[in-house]
């Protein structure tokens, strides 16, 4: 496998130049990436790039994007193609057979790469925590918490007696998926895996229990700051990520230890697993329900793109744009927002494999978004 260093050099030269084109290239991100995807795109346009992008719901954002629909996520007048997406769910398979043949043929091959591997916390607000009496659980615990089994404070440690109420996203959430992934793997009899919380959660409550919906992942955290003893699953994008006042501890099984999701270990995620060796988008997008090392609920943040775009010069800005993230070039901005890059093979395989194809002239003749 070649390093960063020496691809970095062919990559440089097939993107010499090319920041001078500029085209608007237009993308659908979801709201934990938002954060990272405003630098990253920030940074791009100020050396002539034209990237704009719309934050939004993890169903609009796939939705919008394999439909070539950006109606889905509120642009109409004026716009005719999402080129891009960020989001925190990897595409299920029967989203890829539908695009297959519903859009393929117009649009060319999917491309769903890893930009990142992302805790999910367990948020909370109640000032009886401090950082000399930390809140501190097991999964078994936050799979009681969240099904309505355990509903106050005073089960969790050395609490005052407080009501928790249970805030949740009352649309999908990759956010939501990630963290039902791990509880359903520990706690199956309370959770399944899902991004809608109502159809994960299969455990009956206690009659104490009580739950909030709210429209969003951000919302969560607005509403969850506004209620004493309240308690939400939070992404990267929580300002209390890595202060254990705000985000609980979880001990992972496998050492006994708690972690912050800060912690999350990617030797213990994606390093552990091989590089794929084929274009299959689903080898891609990998998932790790129990890590063994550090913090236990983590997943992938994935980048889609298209391998053919109709306008050459969007196709060159989508493609520089998987070329500087998947050379490293943007690793400081996702570690300063709490998430963790790729490895460097799995970043390289993934520029071999898709980003140096786009616009392939032997493939795309005809086709692109």
């Amino acid at each position: 496998m070649h390093s960063r260093s020496s691809v970095s050099l062919i990559v440089l030269t097939m993107m010499a130049g090319t920041s001078s084109v500029a085209a608007d290239v237009i993308g659908a991100v979801s709201g934990v990436a938002d954060p990272i995807m405003s630098s990253i795109t920030g940074d791009l346009n100020s050396r002539g790039y034209e990237f704009e992008y719309v934050p939004g719901d993890e169903v609009n954002i796939r939705y919008s994007f394999l439909s070539n629909s950006p109606g889905a996520i509120g642009l109409v007048e004026g716009y005719q193609s999402v080129h891009f997406a960020v989001t925190a769910l990897g595409l299920e398979y029967s989203e890829i057979l539908d695009y297959a043949d519903q859009y393929e043929p117009n649009f060319g091959k999917l491309i769903q790469v890893p930009l990142a591997v992302s805790g999910v916390g367990v948020g909370f607000n109640n000032g009886d925590v401090s950082a000399q009496n930390p809140l501190t659980v097991t999964a078994d615990d936050v799979a009681n918490i969240f099904s309505g089994q355990i509903t106050n404070w005073n089960q969790l440690g050395n609490y005052p007696s407080k009501q928790i109420m249970v805030v949740y996203s009352n649309v999908d959430s990759g956010m939501t998926k990630i963290a039902t992934r791990h509880l359903a793997y520990k706690a199956p009899h309370l959770f399944q895996e899902n991004e809608d919380f109502m159809l994960a959660r299969i455990g009956t409550p206690s009659g104490s229990a009580l739950f909030l919906p709210v429209n969003g992942d951000q919302s969560v955290i607005s509403v969850m700051n506004n209620i004493d003893g309240a308690i939400a699953f939070v992404g990267p994008n929580y300002p209390g990520f890595n202060d254990q006042t705000k985000v609980a501890r979880i001990i992972n099984d496998y050492d006994g230890i708690g972690y912050l999701p800060s912690e999350t270990r990617v030797e213990a995620t994606i390093q552990g697993i091989s590089v794929p060796s084929t274009s299959n988008i689903q080898d891609w997008s990998p998932i790790f329900p129990d890590p063994t090392l550090g913090y236990p609920m983590a997943g992938l943040v994935f980048i889609l793109a298209s391998q053919c775009y109709e306008d050459l010069d969007v196709g060159l800005e989508v493609q520089d744009l998987l070329f500087v993230i998947g050379l490293g070039d943007y690793d400081g901005i996702v570690s300063q927002n709490n998430m963790i890059p790729i490895t460097q093979d799995w970043a390289l395989g993934a520029l071999y494999e898709f980003s140096f194809h786009i616009n392939d002239p032997d493939i795309c003749q005809g086709l692109g978004r």
